[in-house]
């Protein structure tokens, strides 16, 4: 398909009516294309049973069309006030006919290929607001064009709320796109299935987000979601045949993962914070007892491997398992989240004797952290004041999280043979940073330079 769509364009840039017959052929080539990919490589089936037995499947290719057909059917089934169940032929008759008023999106037969995207498309998902009850929620974005490349996309899982945030970036290589498709699914913890919130289309207006953020709050039912989008037009390279893999993000420099994700506080650190934070506040000894090793290995083998089967066993695990990944992850990391050189100015710092200087002089050292150490330890702490803020049911002090976690942060730039005093040092930094009272808030992802968009 590639292949027919570059020679497509080649022959139409020419103008000259010599080559009408190749473009017809072309088009005709790329059509059957598109319309193969459209039978035969559904994401989505939808299964439909009637009392008499009959049934029927129906292949969808996203998860927009799904739920566009799911509220079709129920809407037929609804209208009709026979006590006589519908019979299923006469429900998705119905539906057919009503979809049949619709071609095929098939792009090779656009017409209007001007207001065609073709490049690198950004979308910043950040929050949403109005799910009616509390759950764990992601977004699903789906773009058109051609399928040379990953046309949809998701959000990881958000912590258990009613107002998610996921500040989570999401980058296609688009040929051809007109539309963004966005749909929110919710989890609940009294059952697995996926409910759908709301759905929404948004047209790409390249004017708007041309090498610029553009900030929009976009209405998907009862539920608000804000994301920002970004076009940078460029010419594409051939898609590749081999699956992408995901880098590793264990015994790799934090920078160097936060990079990847585009993030300021990995993905990793979120998803366990966020975990823990769900089912764990009240768990008698989290981050002292320790979980299964063999479910913390299986989840340093997930991250490493796969983040959406990661987050998925999350969620299935002991909380201590969660907990223990999350040390591990730390303890595992090639240069310490504390930079070693801060090492003598910290344990300097604990030698101050007024309490205002000293807590001055270690938020001062903390603000020369790099970014994504800076963020991703001050994620961390306010996490832990809120375990120790729990300290009657879980019996982990400030003191307690500051013995098991200080070792794994903070690591002098040589060891000694005598490490009692080092031990001292690593705790007690950790213990006031958790004490102070201006700690500042961390920031998930860099500041985008964007412009308010009204919707």
């Amino acid at each position: 398909m590639y292949q027919l769509n570059q020679a497509l364009q080649q022959h139409t840039k020419g103008g000259k009516v010599s080559v009408s017959r190749a473009v017809d052929r072309l088009r005709r080539k790329l059509e059957e294309c598109e319309i193969w990919l459209l039978t035969n490589t559904p994401s989505f089936t939808l299964d439909l049973h009637s009392t008499s037995g009959k049934s029927h499947t129906i292949r969808l290719f996203s998860l927009y069309d799904l739920n566009e057909w799911k509220e079709a059917i129920e809407k037929q089934s609804g209208n009709c006030i026979e006590t006589v169940p519908p019979d299923l032929l006469s429900v998705t008759g119905s539906c057919i006919k009503l979809r049949m008023t619709q071609q095929p999106p098939l792009h090779c037969v656009q017409s209007n290929e001007s207001t065609h995207i073709c490049g690198s498309l950004y979308v910043m998902v950040h929050s949403a607001c109005g799910l009616k009850n509390l759950s764990s929620a992601y977004v699903c974005v789906e773009v058109d064009g051609f399928e040379f490349y990953d046309r949809r996309k998701q959000t990881c899982l958000s912590a258990f709320c009613a107002t998610p945030q996921w500040d989570e970036e999401l980058v296609f290589q688009v040929d051809g796109a007109q539309q963004l498709f966005l749909v929110i699914v919710s989890q609940y913890e009294n059952g697995t299935q996926d409910d759908i919130e709301g759905r929404a289309i948004i047209n790409l207006d390249t004017e708007n987000m041309l090498k610029k953020w553009k900030k929009v709050t976009c209405s998907l039912g009862q539920v608000d979601v804000t994301l920002s989008i970004k076009y940078m037009p460029h010419p594409l390279e051939p898609p590749s045949t081999t699956p992408l893999v995901q880098e590793p993000v264990f015994c790799v420099p934090i920078g160097q993962v936060a990079m990847q994700e585009s993030v300021l506080v990995p993905h990793i650190v979120r998803s366990c914070v966020e975990e823990v934070e769900r089912r764990g506040l009240n768990e008698e000894g989290i981050y002292r007892i320790s979980g299964a090793s063999s479910e913390i290995q299986a989840l340093r083998h997930a991250f490493n491997t796969n983040y959406r089967e990661a987050v998925s066993k999350l969620r299935t695990v002991d909380v201590n398992a969660v907990s223990g990944t999350l040390k591990l992850y730390f303890r595992e990391l090639p240069l310490p989240l504390i930079p070693s050189e801060r090492f003598k100015e910290l344990a300097d710092a604990l030698d101050i004797a007024d309490p205002y200087l000293r807590a001055d002089s270690m938020l001062t050292l903390l603000q020369a952290l790099p970014d994504v150490n800076r963020n991703t330890l001050l994620f961390l702490l306010h996490h832990l004041r809120r375990v120790a803020e729990r300290k009657e049911e879980n019996k982990m002090s400030v003191s307690n999280l500051a013995t098991v976690f200080g070792p794994s942060l903070l690591r002098p730039p040589v060891a000694r043979v005598d490490i009692s005093q080092e031990v001292v040092v690593q705790v007690q930094v950790i213990f006031l940073y958790l004490q102070c009272q201006n700690l500042p808030e961390a920031l998930l992802t860099k500041h985008l330079d964007i412009d308010e968009l009204e919707t």
